[in-house]
């Protein structure tokens, strides 16, 4: 009986897949089955994606998954998933970022070197054409939210990466257009909270008041701006799903969310250029197209914003100051794209992890 019930087990999810059984909803888009071509090219291909396939659509993958998710979270307080930390309070982290939460690898000083010249570069090559040149960087949820971050881990004395990039820009680049949110995030995270328990992003609130410390910044080129949702803030309280590394845990439906949402906080109407809504996707989408902006009330003409998921909250904030606006993702600078639109602004926004697994490319402005 036992041999049986195991094979049986074993045979469920090939079971599944061929008589189509599983009607468990996605945690996302599973990848399609590919299609086999008589090509070099194609049949070295084929397995790679009919591997991804395969893994993607396992019969009763997303039951299975949200079933070890649940033994795990609920039965011994532990997570799933190597890429995620159970913090306190039922706060979840991104692991990748651990190395820049305990501060182990600073900056060296060539590595300094490299960021200090790549955004000098960019800075000259938008004034040299015209516009202003504006830098962000979103900080991850544990500078905000130290508190809440698996007590088991400490930080080491040395200096984070972000505060060593700012005050090498100070000392050899004063006045830099370099604008850090994490002032008027730490300033506000206790009246409302500004960054998702089940995600890696801050809340449409928390990238509101980033906003605003961006918008600030902005003013020092153009007086004329007004910045959108000065307090007090009207908010209402919003439900959905538990976020992007809820999802990893396949607890997406076990963990929802309600979160303080911004409403009212502009008069202005941002929609695509063509005129239909601009309908943003979820936080849990990634965005890959070019998103094109228009604002018949904004006080500029035209932004490149090159930006990853954290700006996805802020496109409606910084559009409404532009007639058009040019939102493209990429943690690079794109100076054909620059050349081409003829901004008046270029604003570059990149998650604070990135100043610790990506490595500048000193080159991209060789050929202009």
């Amino acid at each position: 009986m036992v041999v049986s019930l195991f094979v049986a087990a074993l045979s469920l999810p090939l079971i599944g897949m061929i008589f189509d059984l599983d009607n468990t909803p996605p945690n996302c888009k599973p990848a399609s089955r590919p299609e086999f071509a008589m090509s070099l090219r194609e049949i070295v291909r084929y397995p790679v994606e009919f591997k991804r396939y395969f893994q993607d659509n396992f019969g009763f993958r997303s039951a299975l998954i949200t079933l070890h998710g649940k033994l795990k979270y609920y039965g011994l307080g532990m997570s799933s998933n190597q890429k995620v930390l159970i913090g306190e309070n039922g706060w979840l982290f991104y692991r990748p970022i651990l190395d820049n939460y305990l501060r182990v690898y600073p900056f060296s000083d060539e590595e300094l070197d490299i960021w200090v010249t790549l955004l000098r570069n960019r800075d000259e090559f938008c004034r040299e054409r015209g516009c202003a040149y504006l830098f962000t960087v979103s900080p991850n949820k544990h500078m905000i939210y130290p508190q809440q971050f698996p007590a088991r881990y400490h930080p080491a004395g040395n200096p984070g990466r972000l505060d060593q990039l700012i005050g090498r820009l100070e000392r050899d680049l004063p006045g830099y257009p370099m604008v850090d949110v994490r002032g008027i995030l730490e300033k506000n995270r206790e009246k409302e909270r500004i960054y998702f328990i089940t995600d890696t992003h801050w809340t449409e609130l928390g990238a509101l008041y980033a906003y605003q410390e961006i918008a600030e910044e902005l003013r020092r080129s153009h007086p004329q701006v007004e910045i959108q949702g000065i307090h007090p803030i009207r908010t209402q309280s919003r439900s959905g799903t538990g976020g992007d590394l809820a999802r990893i845990l396949g607890l997406m439906h076990e963990l929802p969310e309600e979160v303080a949402s911004p409403v009212d906080w502009t008069a202005r109407t941002v929609t695509r250029e063509d005129g239909s809504p601009l309908n943003l996707p979820d936080r849990n989408i990634h965005e890959t197209e070019k998103i094109v902006t228009r604002c018949d009330e904004g006080e500029i003409g035209v932004a490149v914003i090159f930006h990853d998921s954290y700006a996805i909250s802020m496109i409606e904030p910084l559009a409404s100051h532009f007639r058009r606006a040019v939102f493209v993702w990429s943690h690079e600078f794109l100076p054909d794209l620059v050349a081409e639109e003829s901004p008046d602004v270029v604003i570059q926004q990149i998650v604070d992890r990135k100043l610790s697994d990506w490595t500048p490319d000193l080159a991209e402005l060789e050929s202009q």
